[in-house]
């Protein structure tokens, strides 16, 4: 993996920590009030962070993760940061705006990525390589933990389910154009598309069911790992895997 992929997924390992739970909050007590103007006190300033939009988006992914999304008010996300319901407010109006932001930060660094691979010459299989080791990485390392948020009732089949589903499509159709493209250049052998598209788009997903962090299983290892088990069922010639890795670490 070159540098630039690295950095480009590990940044916000402050941001997807784990998944960058990395990612994290140090707190230090202060002053119950700070001198940062009308509207926005403080219960605790966290030094050199400011408590500002991304910590309190990662302390209600927590809260939202550990308790559930109705059972977690705004109130226990300010205490969570360590400031005041009114410096919450500052941010977010409601709680429901703070979900969607947690989702809308989550997929950002994906769709980033899948843009500038997009804008990118290259063969088809060397860029679905290359968003797949990138895609898994990031899923077992972003810091919103995903895995739980997406089963909670309110996505899965509440008020967020057709905005989630929408994002979550334009995740697959990235994948679907890949296969569809590899076909065409013949180095993809593949009977159906649409399962093809799936099971290679599933096998980033299904890493929230299993992936625990150990020394011998590495996010980076694991990836590289998927990819290959996931290019091999693809390739018309699966001896060309070693130069489709070469071609997709430029990415």
């Amino acid at each position: 993996m070159t540098r630039a992929r690295s950095d480009n997924i590990y940044r916000l390992i402050d941001i997807r920590g784990t998944v960058s739970a990395s990612f994290f909050v140090r707190r230090v007590q202060v002053s119950a009030v700070t001198k940062r103007g009308v509207g926005r006190p403080r219960a605790k300033a966290n030094a050199g962070s400011g408590a500002g939009r991304e910590e309190i988006l990662l302390a209600a992914a927590r809260l939202f993760a550990e308790r559930g999304f109705a059972a977690t008010t705004t109130r226990d996300i300010a205490e969570e940061v360590g400031i005041r319901q009114p410096s919450l407010f500052y941010h977010f109006k409601k709680k429901e705006d703070i979900l969607c932001a947690i989702i809308d930060a989550a997929a950002a660094p994906w769709l980033q990525f899948s843009a500038r691979l997009d804008k990118q010459s290259g063969t088809a299989a060397a860029k679905l390589y290359a968003l797949m080791r990138f895609d898994f990485e990031y899923l077992m390392t972003e810091p919103y933990r995903l895995g739980q948020l997406m089963v909670l009732p309110e996505i899965r089949a509440g008020a967020f389910r057709d905005d989630t589903e929408r994002l979550r499509n334009r995740l697959i159709a990235a994948y679907r154009k890949l296969v569809k493209l590899g076909i065409a250049e013949r180095d993809f052998v593949v009977a159906d598309i649409t399962v093809a598209t799936h099971t290679v788009f599933g096998m980033g997903e299904a890493l929230w069911s299993w992936y625990r962090p150990s020394r011998s299983r590495s996010p980076a290892k694991t990836a590289e790992r998927i990819a290959d088990l996931a290019m091999r069922a693809l390739l018309a010639r699966p001896s060309k895997l070693k130069s489709i890795k070469r071609a997709a670490a430029e990415f």
